[in-house]
């Protein structure tokens, strides 16, 4: 598996770019392990990393969107975290991190309201 970092400058990661299930279903698989996301980006869209094998997923602290299904099914992922916490309001759509399970360490503030179908199990 590889790092994922993604260039400064970057704003948008478009709907489905890192989808895991068409990443392993390429001739030549590539697995995310790790993602680095640019302190440019603001918009991550639907099912950007669906199905991914990250274990890690560092946000940018100036983010205002976060898609359906973004990180759903991820079922590797251990830590989804900020390396400052914003102080903003980020929009977080309906099950953006659904059905993710054995996550050990997520840092979002308090004052993000999460859609009813998001689910994150910690271990």
């Amino acid at each position: 598996g590889g790092d994922l970092r993604i260039r400064e400058g970057a704003t948008a990661i478009g709907a489905g770019v890192f989808n895991g299930v068409q990443l392993l279903n390429q001739d030549n698989p590539q697995i995310i392990k790790s993602a680095y996301l640019p302190d440019s980006l603001r918009v991550i869209e639907s099912r950007a990393f669906f199905a991914t094998q990250a274990e890690w997923v560092r946000l940018p602290d100036d983010i205002v969107y976060i898609g359906d299904l973004a990180f759903a099914e991820s079922t590797s992922l251990k830590r989804v975290y900020f390396d400052k916490v914003p102080d903003h309001h980020i929009e977080i759509a309906p099950s953006a991190f659904a059905y993710l399970e054995g996550v050990e360490f997520v840092n979002f503030p308090d004052y993000i309201v999460f859609g009813e179908d998001n689910y994150i199990s910690y271990k």
